[in-house]
């Protein structure tokens, strides 16, 4: 049978210890990064309520623009917008591209919905 030695014990005990600090600076850590990605989180949120308003406005000003256009301007455009869109559709291997063809043809919807409303 074999018993503990001192310096068994002094290597558990010290272990121990180590487990022990390292398991409080670990929680620590964990608290700080917590408090950090709240923070980041709070900002990031913040910043998909401008993109929100942004797009919103810039949709609205779209409107604007459509509502002034003939039932001629408003084909052509539509047509034009969705070539484009095509065209971005294509550029396959480049992620935010798609983000354009979406753009495009979102667009180019708008302005058929309004042809369809007004000059049919």
């Amino acid at each position: 049978m074999l018993y503990p030695t001192k310096k068994s014990i002094s290597v558990l005990t010290l272990a121990g210890f180590f487990s022990i600090l390292q398991f409080t600076v670990g929680v620590t850590n964990s608290n700080a990064q917590s408090s950090e990605v709240q923070q980041l989180l709070r900002e990031l949120n913040s910043m998909e309520g401008e993109a929100d308003q942004l797009i919103q406005r810039m949709i609205a000003e779209d409107w604007q623009r459509i509502y002034r256009l003939s039932c001629q301007g408003l084909i052509q455009e539509a047509n034009q917008l969705t070539k484009n869109g095509d065209y971005w559709a294509t550029q396959v291997n480049i992620p935010h591209y798609a983000a354009r063809a979406s753009g495009n043809y979102a667009a180019s919807e708008r302005r058929y919905q309004e042809y369809n409303r007004r000059c049919r």
